[in-house]
This record gives C-alpha cells, sequence and structure tokens, in this order.
C-alpha cells in the first residue's frame, strides 16, 4: 500500500481541482462571468480508511460579483463584508482550448491575496466557476 505525505495529498488535491476546472467544459463567453453570487469553495483532501484520500471542499465565504466590474467579499457564517474591490474581463478566443478568458483582479481582498487573476469557465455540472487559488474555486449559486 502507498503512504502519501500530506504535501503529496494537497498537490495531488490541487491538480485534481485543476483538471477538473480545465476540462470541466472549454465555454467561451465574449461577456465574461455571469454577474451573481459565487461561493467561494476551499478544497482538501480528508483522510479516509489507511490510504485512501477524499476530496471535500468547505465554504467560508462567498463573493458578489458585479457586472459593472466591481465585488464584494463577505464572511458566510456572519455576513459582514470583508472586503471590496474592482476586477476586469479579458474574453478568451474562440474556439481555441485553454483561451476562456481571464478575469483580473484590480483592487480588493483578491488582489491583495496575490490572485492576479483567474479562468472563467462553465463546471460539468453547468455551474459558472472562477478558478481563484491552488485550493480555491467560486461558484455562481443557482
Amino acid at each position: 500500500m502507498l503512504n502519501f505525505s500530506p504535501l503529496s495529498r494537497l498537490l495531488a488535491c490541487a491538480l485534481t481541482i485543476c483538471a477538473v476546472v480545465q476540462t470541466a467544459g472549454q465555454a467561451h463567453a465574449a461577456d465574461g462571468p455571469p454577474a451573481g453570487l459565487y461561493n467561494i469553495r476551499l478544497y482538501a483532501p480528508t483522510r479516509v480508511g489507511d490510504n485512501a484520500a477524499r476530496i471535500n471542499y468547505s465554504i467560508t465565504s462567498y463573493m458578489i460579483l458585479r457586472a459593472d466590474g466591481n465585488y464584494e467579499v463577505y464572511e458566510k457564517a456572519t455576513k459582514a463584508l470583508r472586503s471590496r474591490g474592482t476586477y476586469t474581463y479579458e474574453p478568451g478566443k474562440e474556439g481555441v482550448a485553454g483561451s476562456e478568458g481571464r478575469v483580473r483582479w484590480k483592487s480588493g481582498l483578491n488582489y491583495e491575496m496575490g490572485r492576479g487573476g483567474s479562468y472563467f469557465l462553465k463546471c460539468t455540472d453547468g455551474q459558472y466557476c472562477l478558478f481563484i487559488g491552488v485550493n480555491a474555486v467560486a461558484v455562481l449559486e443557482q
């Protein structure tokens, strides 16, 4: 049986999330991600049994993305405002794989955390997603 270190499991988790997000739908949208409430999912591996790991997520915050280029981040439990900021969207090239477009955080929490850009994709389950970090994905609430 293989026994992986916690770092290896975290890396595997991050790579799995990248693979899911990158292959999730190669969607192109000239207008950018839809405005709305995005739950911010933080993914982490959870040990199941001796050698198996399952990837779970928790939602501790959410983001309201506005069509005018502004966004707000709130704590999920208290609904307290954490940050306000601005973003721009750079469309990808239609029909070109890996060119879904980028969200560029210009100010606010996402910018301050070094999340300089995020891919906009439509996930396999039909939800719109922003890949915003190694273990973080913002998913449009439906």
